[in-house]
């Protein structure tokens, strides 16, 4: 049986040898535990499923099931012709593939989700992938010019004395990406900021007719937001930037997203408020555990939208209040997450650790 071994071959079929497979799991929630906040799903039966772990647990294998395991067998059951190996099919490629009995390495710290016993013995905690090494500037090393129209704008809105919150969905532009955006007009305007917006898919994003149309309709009075000046909520819209480096700018308020491991461990880790807008995958759990920290709070998908534009710009006020004050120890949190030397260099870990597998 093929599991967590893959057989090498020469250039004739036959075997030539074995190495030891890990797997290298990015976020808490491919672990299964009482920890975890099981999958949402949505449809007729989605709130009955999520209401129940285990059920959901179930239909996530099975859809995996469904969409790995043929194919799976079949390059198992060709690449076995050439051994003397028993060829038994995998009936749980979830538990029996995805997680290598060689070895789990879980790419995130303790302080983000602990070690359970009902994880694998066979894991390893190694932290963040990438490097941290505190707040990033611009003059630390060359950006890419989106990066610098972003740390522009920004600078241009500190002069203004006017915060900036940056809005992002999910790089695979879910379904309600462009209602995502244009809520995020709608909520930047009526809590008197501006907006990044942060995708590589332009489609998604407003017209610039469509965002002085928006702009207007839910541009404040004054009174409504204690100002002696009302300013005018400008947007920009970027493809990609290098986001612990715009994070890290004092212009920046906040950040809205939809809960991708990467995008909460960066905001965690520079001390930005997060307003996360969950989808699907793990980002239920991402959230959970950004809450659990005191520096984020959950709308859900449905929530997100212009007709609830005010609603969201109290949340956004909220947070900013809170990044506010003097001595937090919420907003201290991310200095001392950032210097956490176990936070980062998951990466560099995980290659020492598969390293000595041949030692």
């Amino acid at each position: 049986r093929v599991s967590w071994r893959y057989l090498l071959l020469s250039d004739d079929g036959t075997s030539n040898k074995q190495i030891t497979c890990v797997t290298a799991v990015l976020s808490p929630a491919m672990l299964r535990c009482e920890d975890v906040r099981s999958p949402v799903f949505g449809g007729c039966l989605g709130g009955c499923i999520t209401k129940s772990p285990k059920l959901a647990w179930s239909v996530r294998d099975l859809m995996v099931d469904v969409a790995f395991a043929k194919k799976l067998n079949a390059f198992r059951r060709q690449l076995l012709k050439t051994t003397q190996t028993t060829y038994v099919p995998v009936t749980g490629v979830y538990k029996d593939w995805f997680l290598c009995h060689g070895g789990v390495l879980a790419m995130w710290p303790a302080w983000f989700g602990g070690a359970h016993p009902d994880w694998p013995k066979t894991v390893a905690q190694l932290g963040f992938p990438g490097e941290g090494g505190g707040k990033k500037t611009v003059s630390t090393e060359a950006s890419s010019p989106s990066t610098t129209q972003v740390t522009r704008f920004l600078d241009s809105a500190v002069r203004d004395e006017t915060r900036v919150w940056v809005f992002m969905v999910s790089s695979g532009n879910p379904p309600h990406s462009a209602s995502f955006f244009k809520a995020a007009v709608c909520a930047a305007a009526k809590a008197g900021v501006h907006a990044v917006l942060l995708t590589k898919h332009e489609r998604a994003v407003p017209s610039l007719e469509e965002i002085e149309r928006l702009r207007k309709k839910n541009a404040p009075k004054r009174k409504q937001l204690n100002l002696s000046f009302l300013p005018r909520t400008k947007t920009i819209h970027v493809p990609h930037c290098d986001l612990r480096l715009v994070l890290s700018h004092p212009g920046v308020a906040g950040v809205v997203h939809s809960g991708g491991v990467g995008t909460t461990a960066v905001a965690l880790t520079t001390g930005t408020p997060q307003i996360i807008v969950p989808n699907a995958w793990d980002q239920h759990d991402n959230a959970a555990r950004a809450k659990r920290l005191g520096v984020a709070t959950e709308i859900s998908v449905k929530s997100f939208s212009a007709g609830r534009a005010g609603k969201i710009a109290r949340s956004m006020h909220a947070l900013d209040v809170k990044r506010g004050q003097v001595g937090s120890d919420k907003l201290e949190k991310g200095r001392t997450l950032d210097g956490d030397p176990t936070s980062w260099g998951g990466t560099r870990r995980a290659a020492k650790h598969v390293l000595g597998f041949g030692r």
